[in-house]
């Protein structure tokens, strides 16, 4: 895999095989004032997880590779940061989740207890969430890489683990999304309705929208679930 542009302008060498989640990292407010609200930063950063085993950071504006994240000892399949863009955390199909210094592509945790492939994270003031294809979610302390909790129910992967009003809600390949409490783990509600697994989810105010390989969009009323 290279970093291009379309028009072969930036080709630098860089993963081995198929990338799959990407993020972008905008450079930190320096507070100067800008005219332009979309203006790129010479220090933003794409970030590339890939099924060789590695994580990349590249500069979005010259497409050179900064660093590269190794320690997995399979395909990295989620990537997430935490809010001020200075940590990573990559989930893998070795099972585990890796927390790193961008600045320094320096592994600084790894994070064990998944039984399958971790696809999908999502950070939380100091709180990491993770879904897997064991068919759980797990939530971990992100300063000490400690698992606190574990949220049981699906029959399969959960590819998608989002907090929202204080619930946390789960996606998952059963056809069911499902609402936790996420300080007991309890099952609150499971919601019905997919003939196929749901693929992704989003919350407008009290409504979800899940979206299923069923081929529909189903939104669900939230507003009971406390």
């Amino acid at each position: 895999m290279h970093y291009s542009e379309s028009s072969g302008i930036q080709n630098r060498p860089g993963h081995t095989k198929a990338v799959y989640p990407i993020i972008y990292i905008p450079a930190p407010d320096d507070g100067a004032e800008s005219p332009d609200e979309m203006s790129i930063s010479p220090n933003d950063i794409i970030i590339t997880g890939s099924g060789d085993k590695t994580a990349k950071s590249w500069s979005f504006l010259y497409g050179t590779c900064l660093q590269t994240f190794k320690g997995h000892k399979d395909t990295v399949a989620s990537m997430v940061t935490d809010s001020t863009g200075r940590t990573l955390y990559t989930g893998s199909a070795d099972r585990t989740i890796r927390s790193w210094n961008i600045q320094r592509g320096e592994c600084l945790k790894v994070m064990e207890g998944h039984e399958g492939p971790v696809i999908s994270l999502t950070v939380v003031n100091r709180l990491l969430y993770s879904g897997s294809q064991d068919g759980t979610a797990r939530c971990w302390v992100r300063e000490f890489g400690d698992c606190t909790r574990v949220y049981r129910g699906a029959k399969h992967s959960i590819v998608s683990v989002k907090l929202h009003n204080g619930i946390l809600f789960t996606a998952s390949g059963d056809t069911c999304a499902r609402a936790y409490d996420p300080k007991t783990a309890a099952l609150k509600k499971t919601f019905q309705g997919h003939m196929t697994g749901v693929l992704c989810m989003t919350f407008v105010g009290n409504k979800m929208y899940t979206g299923g390989s069923d081929s529909t969009l189903r939104v669900w009323d939230i507003k009971d679930v406390q």
